[in-house]
């Protein structure tokens, strides 16, 4: 009985489900309006009111010294996140730099909803290394 209760108390207020997919390896981009980021999208149903976590995790290099890379979360199509980072920068051309931005949503709505990464630069060329990776996390209010 009392496994039951603390089971039915971490639903209540913990985490529900995470989910974590990796984009397409070795990805650039020149576009100046953010474009989707290959292979990084997420579906999932959630609860009503729920607290959804994003969080992207990769290795960047912007090929012109002092231009910016750029990232956001989108929610069904729309910017619906609040990031901790809006701007991913090196101050060299040839030097990799890893990045992680991490953005949240208080109060979902109940239902299937898709989560995307996407990415743009103010000059230049950016570029991942590798295979940036998107985390979704599901937290119960």
């Amino acid at each position: 009985m009392a496994i039951q209760k603390v089971t039915n108390q971490v639903m209540k207020h913990g985490i529900i489900q995470v989910q974590t997919v990796a984009g397409t390896d070795t990805q650039s981009t020149t576009s100046t309006t953010f474009v989707d980021y290959p292979g990084m999208s997420i579906t999932m149903n959630v609860r009503e009111g729920s607290k959804i976590l994003v969080r992207m995790d990769g290795v960047f290099l912007h090929k012109t010294a002092g231009n910016f890379t750029y990232g956001q979360f989108l929610r069904d199509g729309g910017v619906a996140f609040t990031a901790s980072s809006k701007g991913l920068t090196v101050t060299s051309a040839t030097m990799y730099s890893p990045i992680t931005q991490t953005a949240w949503k208080d109060g979902e709505t109940a239902g299937s909803h898709t989560y995307k990464w996407q990415y743009r630069v103010d000059g230049g060329t950016g570029e991942a290394y590798g295979q940036p990776v998107m985390t979704i996390m599901e937290i119960a209010q």
